[in-house]
This record gives structure tokens, sequence and C-alpha cells, in this order.
């Protein structure tokens, strides 16, 4: 039977877990040992026993996969940000495959083929934006920025990293030397004191511009204004600095306040076919520019949308997908339930001089029964859903909307099979699924798919 602290010896990694762990067999029991590659041989010590699973740590390597990659970032690491970093790329991607392969098969009959994973332009900086919390530290109470340690709300002292932006890691590492020079409080999360909460750097990539994102409290605005002025100096390239106060007590990053210290409250990007997007402090934006670029092409061709189709996207944020799909249809309504993100695609739609689209502030279940009743005629509908996916109320009622094609982005393998199980039991097949790694160095993985509806 097993217990904490004992210790395995010659054990053998013969899977994956979801979230890259490599997975030991003992005694009908799954172990799941963080950095270990399939194929691997090791000593291992039990770090936690559940009923039906356990834990374990490497504490000897005895045989070594050909697949290994040197771990160089300790910052990193030991903040669990990159838990693939361990994998040479190649077994990154095929670990993707795999998982995306084995939720299909937990959830679906008959699954869709898997194609091989479309591997990212950038295996490392592909990061656009970079959101740092910020605390005090020891006595004296000296600013720190970094990462979380994993699973506790200590945070990893900043040493650089290796998927964002390198000028992003650069203006935070002399944010802290600056911010410590004018004595700016951290914020102390124990004792409810102190200013500064977090700082977000957001790249873009097209236009080179950046914005800086001050999250605080409130107060010490004037020095604040003066840290402004020094970043903006040191990095010219800086086009925003926003403040945004937040007094909230709990894990949410932003409040709802916010000023411009420097320029604008947004910069601007470009992606595909030179389409100009205002990314603002709320904005959900992908993180990797240039995967991104091919997610959507890929999802443009899927969808062959014509000159006298209506299209309908699901979850449309600021109005990227929306207006690139506006390009070639008749009219695009885009759902978003956050207020700022559909005021942000109106402006986007106004900056690019689309007139074709109509963004509506509605939760999608209830934008889509409205729909049922009225009789919308919709022939193309687009979804890219949270990781929860979809609810199984929306999926009947876009099924009796009875687009001619469904294109579903899904960046939770799980959620994505179990919807397309739905969807095919209500009669949409999809025949091919197409991941992209968007998210190199972590167990995430971004698919998108075809569904065509079936005539009976």
């Amino acid at each position: 039977m097993l217990e904490k602290d004992i210790l395995l010896k010659n054990v053998e990694c013969v899977d994956y877990s979801h979230e890259g762990m490599g997975v030991v067999k003992h005694e009908g029991m799954a172990i799941f040992v963080p950095q270990l590659l399939m194929g691997e041989v090791a000593d291992i010590v039990i770090t936690k026993v559940a009923k039906r699973f356990a834990y374990g740590q490497i504490v000897k390597l005895v045989k070594v996969s050909s697949e290994r990659a040197e771990v160089d970032t300790e910052s990193l690491d030991e903040s669990g940000v990159c838990q693939l970093q361990h994998m040479k790329y190649d077994e990154q991607l095929r670990f993707k495959e795999l998982i995306t392969v084995a939720a299909l098969k937990k959830h679906m009959v008959e699954p869709p083929v898997v194609m091989p994973v479309i591997e990212s332009p950038k295996e490392w900086h592909y990061r656009n934006k970079m959101q740092v919390p910020v605390r005090a530290s020891g006595p004296e109470g000296t600013l720190v920025a970094g990462f979380f340690k994993e699973k506790s709300h200590d945070i990893v002292p900043f040493a650089g990293s290796t998927i964002h932006d390198e000028t992003s890691s650069a203006m935070v590492e002399y944010f802290v030397e600056i911010a410590n020079q004018m004595k700016i409080s951290a914020y102390d999360s124990k004792r409810r004191t102190g200013n500064f909460r977090h700082l977000i750097v957001q790249h873009a990539e097209a236009t080179g511009e950046y914005m800086l994102v001050f999250v605080t409290f409130g107060k010490e605005r004037k020095t604040l204004v003066r840290l402004a002025e020094a970043m903006v100096q040191k990095f010219p390239q800086i086009k925003s600095v926003v403040e945004n106060v937040n007094t909230a007590h709990n894990s949410k990053i932003l409040g709802e306040s916010r000023r411009a210290f420097f320029g604008e409250m947004y910069i601007t990007d470009a992606i595909n076919d030179g389409l100009q997007v205002r990314l603002y402090p709320e904005s959900f934006y992908q993180v990797n520019h240039a995967q991104m670029e091919q997610l959507y092409q890929k999802a443009r061709d899927l969808a062959e949308v014509k000159a006298d189709d209506v299209v309908a996207d699901f979850y449309s944020g600021i109005g990227t997908m929306s207006m690139l799909f506006a390009q070639n249809a008749k009219f695009v309504y885009g759902v978003e339930v956050a207020a700022q993100a559909v005021k942000s695609a109106d402006l986007n739609a106004e900056l690019n001089s689309i007139h074709n689209v109509e963004f509506i502030e509605n939760n999608v279940d209830s934008q889509i029964e409205a729909w049922v009743e009225s009789g919308l005629a919709v022939d193309v509908a687009l979804i890219d859903p949270p990781r929860k996916g979809c609810s199984r109320e929306f999926i009947e009622n876009l099924v009796r909307l009875a687009p001619k094609r469904i294109v579903y982005i899904s960046c939770h393998p799980d959620s994505f099979a179990r919807d397309l199980n739905i969807f095919a039991e209500l009669g949409y097949t999809s025949d091919t699924v197409f991941p992209f790694d968007m998210f190199p160095q972590t167990y995430h993985v971004e698919t998108v798919v075809l569904m065509s509806r079936v005539d009976k």
C-alpha cells in the first residue's frame, strides 16, 4: 500500500496526464510525477496519496529520454509557469496531440481525425502580455514583482522570462528598480496595506507599441506620475501608461476605475490583412500574435464565408474575428457579455470602416434564445467560448438556428470534446480537428474544427 515518503525505485513513465505530468503505474494506482517524460525510468518519492491516485517527485533519473530539454530558468520552473519546459519542442507537440486525441476518445464513439499540432512560429518569447503581481517583502517592505510560486501566494522575484517578449521583461526589471528608488509602497496582502498591486505590460507586435498598466489602490498618484515619466524616458516605445484602481481585497486583478498618466487609454496592433485593433487595459487578446494569425486564418478557411452569408460570432470579445469574417460576409452579429469589450469592438469596427457588423451586449444563452424565437436566419456560426465550453441549452438552441456551418475554437480539449459529442448527437458532424500550439512550454492547446449539418 502506498504511503507518503515511500521511495519507489526504477519505475517507468508510461503516459502523460492532461497537465503534462508523467504517469507511473504501481499496484494498479496511477502516480503523477512532474517533469518525468514518457519512457524514462526514475527513482521517485511519494509526496501525496489520494484514494485512487498519488503524486510523486523525481529523486533520481535512471534512464533519461532523448526528448528531455535543459531547464535554465529557475524562476519560471519554481512558479510553474512553464510546465513543459523540460520537454523538447517536438515532444511538447506530440503531448498536445495525445491529450487532444484522448479527450475526443473519452467523449465520442466516433471521434474526428486529429491533425498534427500546428507549431508556434516562436517557441520562446512569444507572449505579448505580462501580468506580474507586486508585493511588499521583508521587514522594510521592499517592493518585489514576479510570479506567484506554484500553489501559493508567495512571489518568486522576477529574473527574466523565457516566454514573454524580451523588452517587456526589461521593463519589469527597470520598474522594480525605479519604484524602490521612489519608495513606492507595494501591496501587503496579509496586512492589507500599501498601494501598488500589479504591473501589466501589453505589447502590440505589429506596431511595436507598449502599454503599461499600474494596478493600485489609488494612492501616491504624484509619485506614480513620476514613475510613468521615468519608464517612458527609458523606453520610448511605451505609448500608454494607465492607472487602474482596484480597492477590493480579492484575487481579481483589474478594478472599474482608470486614468491615463501618459498617452491614450489604448495602444494599436494589427492582425490578418492589416486589420487594426485597439487594445485597452481590459481587452482580451490572444497572447501569441503570430500563432493567432494562423489560427484565425484557419477558422476563415474552414468557414468559407460567402458574400450572401449571415454570420453569428458568439463570445466575440473586442471584435477581431467578427471583423475578419465581415470582410467576406453579408452581415455579422457579435455577441459578448462584457460591456467594455463590446464598446471596444464598436470602436475597432469604426476604426476599420467596417459597417456590416453589429455587436450585442448580452449573455450568449439569452441572445441565442431570443434569435430562435425571432427566427433569425444564420448561415455560419463561430464559437470561441471560455475553458468551460458551452452549455447544453446553448448548443440545442444553436442547432435550432440551423446554421450550415459551425466553426468551434476551444482552449480546453475536454470541454471541446464533450461539446462536439453533443453537436454530433444533434446532427452536426466534424471530420478533422486542427490543434494549434498557442502556448509553447505549457500544457495548454488551442483547437479549431468545422462542423457541418447533416440533412436527414
